[in-house]
């Protein structure tokens, strides 16, 4: 009997379902969701990339500090070039507030959309996309204190669509919130991926120009620094210290790869969202990736392996 009863409610419930859905305008194909996944993760990479870079820029700084310190005579001069070395490291390698906010709010909008984006998408997920709407906006508010600026709060409105209902009505609601957090991200997005774009001119733009490139300027006091060590040492140096000089200087020719490449990633970010957004507003399934976050995808692909290589050749 009990089989006989499960077997008629099945049925009954799957067209409730598909009568529910077939009302809810803001249901997504999975193409559609899929590009969504697609962004969300290059979105959330796409924050780990400006920090390896001033990184590279205080680590050159140390060393050269260092290389002055190894042939001042003066043993006062040399020592506060040791404690320098160390200090102005420190100094440069920590982010700025704004910045360490900035890639926040871009690396936990990522995480939102990931969230919302889940194939296996259940209350509980729900509730973790609820919390991720409100890291983002924590990050959000700390971003406008800092700035001045108004960061829309795209948490509470999530949290809405996402209760507004319960059981099968789940899918709808997923879409929903979905569509909604990718429309109010827009301006969020603008506003990042400017201050990454400003902040990665600094290492990017060629000697002479109004914002000078710190790396390329260090790289050269490098040379000249070790020069001076070499001098110094004459038929001492060793294998060791040419090697040390070598990779150093491989470091910077890397953070120099690296910024440019977050550079440009940072600026399909925007064509990538913005296409997005008109993607998922299409009643139909997408037959090809959406070229614009395939570019962004791939140039953050990239970007991550030359981190890679420059981590690597700092360990």
């Amino acid at each position: 009997m009990t089989d006989i009863v499960s077997r008629r409610v099945a049925p009954a419930a799957l067209l409730l379902a598909m009568v529910l859905l077939s009302g809810c305008a803001a249901v997504l194909t999975p193409s559609q969701v899929k590009e969504v996944q697609t962004f969300a993760k290059a979105a959330e990479n796409c924050a780990q990339l400006p920090p390896p870079v001033i990184s590279a820029y205080a680590e050159a700084l140390k060393e050269r500090n260092l290389l002055d310190a190894a042939v001042t005579s003066n043993s006062t001069i040399a020592d506060k070039q040791f404690r320098d070395a160390f200090t102005e490291k420190a100094r440069h390698e920590a982010l700025t507030e704004q910045t360490e906010a900035s890639l926040a709010v871009l690396r936990n909008y990522g995480a939102l959309l990931s969230e919302l984006s889940s194939d296996e998408f259940t209350e509980a997920t729900a509730e973790s996309a609820i919390r991720a709407g409100k890291v983002m906006d924590k990050a959000s508010e700390t971003l406008s204190k800092l700035t001045g600026e108004t960061i829309p709060q795209i948490g509470p409105i999530i949290a809405g669509v996402l209760r507004a209902g319960a059981g099968i009505y789940i899918k709808c609601r997923q879409h929903k919130a979905i569509k909604k957090a990718v429309a109010d991200g827009g301006s969020i997005v603008r506003k990042i991926t400017s201050r990454i774009d400003s902040l990665m001119n600094i290492y990017t733009l060629p000697p002479g120009e109004k914002t000078e490139n710190v790396l390329l300027r260090e790289k050269d006091k490098f040379l000249e620094s070790f020069l001076s060590y070499a001098k110094a040492r004459g038929p001492q140096k060793s294998h060791t210290d040419l090697r040390i000089f070598y990779d150093d200087i491989e470091s910077v020719d890397q953070a120099v790869m690296l910024a440019q490449r977050t550079q440009k990633a940072s600026r399909k970010l925007v064509a990538a969202h913005d296409k997005l957004q008109k993607a998922i507003n299409q009643k139909r399934t997408l037959k090809t990736f959406i070229e614009e976050v395939q570019e962004f995808k791939e140039e953050v692909d990239a970007a991550l392996e030359i981190k890679k290589k420059l981590e690597s050749n700092g360990s």
